[in-house]
């Protein structure tokens, strides 16, 4: 990025993820031409892009790239190399902030899965390289996960779903859900065990019937958890073959009362060791319905448009009771 771009935002090139990032793509420096013909035949935003330095790349520059992203054949190296790292780190930059980004028209990981970015623009040591950084990334923020982002005491909690749905979009799009099983697939710490409540929670409970959540209304939001959206628009497939085959193997029913056991163990609020206490006691009483519940969940994840499943069938004859 050069000493000017050190001089002009310092702490933003220090950060370990930025530093990652320019390593990894050979310190990519700006094409002095763009070549590439966007898709919408706007040519004058990359003229201004290029002359951006990471840190000032904003909104208005993700609109067309991602697009091209997703639809131009021939996309210029150089173009590539210098601006998909940057919006790697804006990704994660909103992890931190619990807002999924770039997006627009288009977002990221759809940009990903459907212009196949990984396999047409990079050599597999870069690929792999990349792949490890967003492990990383998502691994790391999922243990900052704090009580108040899965409080579903109160109706609209975008935090709630926020790190499900960004999971969600990685299984849709790049093959790395083993890596990330492999970090986070305890519930030995905060982070993590509220990562998998809120998944366990709804396989559980029919939809809408969690102890304690606001039932859903058309203005204030609330309602069960939303266990098939995505962050990603991914609306031709669902989760990759072979992220799909992990996770199954990974979530099973006794490993969700692993998980369960392990949160005893791990320091929680009121209202999550008693989501927690609900959880273990329906595996228990309810373990049929539990087990039908996340046979369905499975099974469904791998389907196109899982994203509109919003009203599923009801597993347990109890309406929720405990």
């Amino acid at each position: 990025m050069g000493n000017k771009a050190m001089t002009v935002d310092k702490d933003y090139y220090q950060r370990g993820y930025v530093q990652d990032m320019q390593r990894i793509f050979g310190y990519p420096h700006a094409p002095r031409k763009v070549t590439q013909k966007p898709v919408d035949g706007w040519g004058e935003e990359y003229q201004a892009l290029i002359k951006k330095q990471w840190h000032e790349i904003a909104r208005e520059d993700w609109w067309h790239y991602l697009n091209d992203l997703n639809f131009v054949e021939k996309l210029q190296q150089e173009l590539f190399d210098f601006v998909f790292p940057a919006f790697l780190i804006i990704w994660r930059e909103g992890l931190e902030q619990r807002i999924y980004q770039p997006a627009t028209e288009s977002e990221l990981f759809g940009a990903i899965h459907n212009g196949r970015i990984f396999e047409r623009m990079m050599q597999p040591g870069r690929r792999e390289e990349v792949e490890i950084w967003i492990v990383e990334a998502f691994c790391s923020q999922v243990e900052t996960i704090s009580a108040a982002d899965i409080d579903i005491s109160y109706g609209r909690n975008e935090a709630l779903h926020f790190f499900l749905w960004t999971f969600n979009a990685i299984g849709e799009s790049v093959i790395v859900l083993d890596k990330i099983l492999e970090r986070i697939g305890t519930a030995n710490t905060p982070g993590r065990a509220r990562f998998w409540i809120v998944v366990i929670i709804e396989l559980c409970f029919d939809h809408d019937t969690i102890p304690g959540m606001t039932p859903w209304t058309p203005t204030d939001g609330g309602g069960g958890i939303s266990l098939f959206e995505s962050g990603t628009e991914n609306f031709d497939n669902g989760f990759l073959p072979r992220n799909l085959d992990d996770y199954c193997g990974f979530l099973t029913f006794d490993r969700i009362q692993v998980l369960l056991g392990e949160m005893s163990n791990v320091a929680l609020n009121a209202l999550e060791r008693s989501l927690a206490d609900a959880c273990i006691q329906r595996t228990y009483t309810q373990a049929t319905g539990v087990r039908e519940k996340l046979t369905w969940y499975l099974g469904n994840l791998g389907m196109v448009d899982t994203y509109v499943m919003q009203n599923d069938p009801k597993f347990f004859e109890d309406a929720g009771k405990l």
